[in-house]
């Protein structure tokens, strides 16, 4: 039976000494960084090039037990992934940063139960150095055995109880701005549709907007949905309306406002008719 072809040789550090006429160890020294003779280190870039070696980056990281890659874990289903802009702004800052470190980023995202285990045991099996996780929950599965490992993490949010890095703006802030400026304007009935209770951003911007209405709070005229979606956002609107319309005097006084307005447009409107009427054109 004939034996079945093998693929093409791999160049290795030992093809590389010999072309550059150097030893394997100081070859070595100039792939990990160590210092050698500028000569040997030129003559060792050309023989690189010649032979074309590349380096086994896998043997290589077994050695120094790293991995020279971050994971990117993304705690949203798959649709939002896509339609949420912000994840994509802050995924692509991620793989800059880290592409300037020469770091490569793997990007995760956990929809389901099951992907929460899988993730859990490749996180498990040092396959990364670190993690960067957006949208985590509050006992988050995924940050527990973050946690646990002791793996370098940097959280998007700060969900509670978390001890890892976190980087997030101030939601409570800028909720309890955004219904300041509407009393301000004179609204009196303000509603919120209160998106992803279960993490830190909408649960502070919830506690912003309560801060805000004071004793005017009702909870009446807060919808809650799941996620920071466009869908969940226009179903949560259409509850929230069909719970809490707007009141009919509210609506009377504005058909009446619009009733008086187009009045008066006609009117005037009659009136230049007929001032053209007594007038000869020249």
């Amino acid at each position: 039976m004939a034996a079945s072809p093998s693929g093409p040789r791999r160049s290795t550090v030992h093809d590389v000494a010999r072309a550059a006429g150097v030893s394997r160890g100081t070859v070595s020294r100039v792939l990990n960084g160590g210092y050698v003779s500028e000569q040997a280190r030129e003559a060792i870039h050309r023989a690189i090039s010649e032979v074309g070696y590349v380096p086994n980056t896998a043997a290589r990281n077994l050695v120094r037990q790293r991995t020279q890659a971050v994971g990117f874990i993304v705690h949203e289903p798959h649709s939002l992934f896509l339609e949420d802009p912000n994840i994509g702004g802050i995924m692509l800052g991620a793989n800059t940063t880290l592409s300037q470190a020469d770091y490569q980023m793997v990007c995760v995202v956990v929809d389901t139960a099951r992907d929460t285990d899988r993730v859990a045991r490749y996180l498990s099996g040092g396959f990364v150095d670190g993690a960067v996780i957006v949208s985590a929950r509050h006992q988050d599965p995924i940050s527990d055995v973050v946690e646990r490992l002791r793996l370098p993490v940097a959280f998007v949010g700060h969900p509670p109880g978390i001890s890892g890095a976190w980087v997030g703006i101030d939601n409570r802030g800028a909720a309890e701005s955004v219904v300041t400026r509407l009393r301000e304007t004179g609204r009196r009935r303000i509603g919120m549709i209160a998106a992803a209770l279960d993490r830190d951003s909408g649960s502070d911007r919830l506690a912003g907007f309560r801060a805000a209405l004071g004793d005017a709070f009702d909870p009446a005229l807060v919808e809650p949905v799941d996620l920071y979606a466009f869908a969940d956002g226009a179903a949560g609107m259409t509850r929230l309306l069909e719970r809490a319309p707007r009141p009919r005097r509210r609506v009377r006084r504005i058909r009446r406002r619009r009733g008086r307005r187009h009045a008066g447009l006609a009117r005037g409107g009659a009136e230049s008719a007929r001032g053209c009427r007594g007038r000869r054109l020249r």
